[in-house]
This record gives C-alpha cells, sequence and structure tokens, in this order.
C-alpha cells in the first residue's frame, strides 16, 4: 500500500498550476486558500499514470499523470472567503440523511454542510 501525498508535503504541488482569482473574486473569495495555497488541489502521486501520446510537459503530466485531490475547503476554487479563512475545516460524516446525502461537520468550527455523492 502506498502513501498519498498531503498538501504540506513538498511535492503535493509538482505540475499543479495557481488557479486564477477572477472566478472566485465573483463569489466573494478573494483569500488565498490556506490547505491549497490557491492551486484548487495537490498531487496525491506523482507520475502515477503514463502519458501516452500526449508529450511530456507539466501541464500535461497535471492533467494526465499524476493522480490529484480535489481541495474541500475551497471546492477547487484556490481562494475562499474570510469565514473559511482562519483555519483548515476537519469534516467528519454527522450522519446519513437518505440515500447519497449525508450530513458533514468541521470538528474545528463545527458548521455544517450536506453532500450529496449521488451514484
Amino acid at each position: 500500500m502506498h502513501a498519498y501525498l498531503e498538501p504540506t508535503d513538498a511535492d503535493a504541488f509538482v505540475d499543479h498550476p495557481v488557479q486564477d482569482m477572477d472566478d472566485a473574486a465573483k463569489c466573494g473569495m478573494n483569500i488565498l486558500c490556506p490547505q491549497c495555497k490557491g492551486h484548487g488541489g495537490w498531487n496525491l502521486r506523482l507520475n502515477a499514470y503514463p502519458l501516452h501520446e500526449h508529450a511530456d510537459t507539466p501541464e500535461n503530466r497535471h492533467r494526465y499523470s499524476h493522480f490529484r485531490a480535489h481541495c474541500t475547503q475551497c471546492q477547487g476554487y484556490g481562494y475562499v472567503t474570510e469565514d473559511n479563512a482562519d483555519h483548515i475545516h476537519e469534516w467528519v460524516r454527522v450522519k446519513n440523511i437518505g440515500n447519497c446525502l449525508n450530513l458533514y461537520e468541521c470538528k474545528v468550527c463545527k458548521r455544517q454542510r450536506e453532500v450529496d455523492s449521488s451514484d
């Protein structure tokens, strides 16, 4: 079993571009995400997949080769609102609401979030 990279690891953002703030700012998200540092996610494992016919470039490695995680702090935008900037949420499932709908709560601030994982 292989360990996955965390956002705090040195290689977590290799070939992972920083997100443009324009879209995030339109939604009031103008503070750099404390978890992904503006990348919207991070690499879990480098070079996990072959590039096949794609050229060996940082963009292609990011898109096709590295196994990546999506940032749940900023939802991939790379930026957060002021009320999400003071800590990194630690989401814990509280209960199942129905079928694929679950309620999660942050262990730190007690904020709740419904997540629909729809089959």
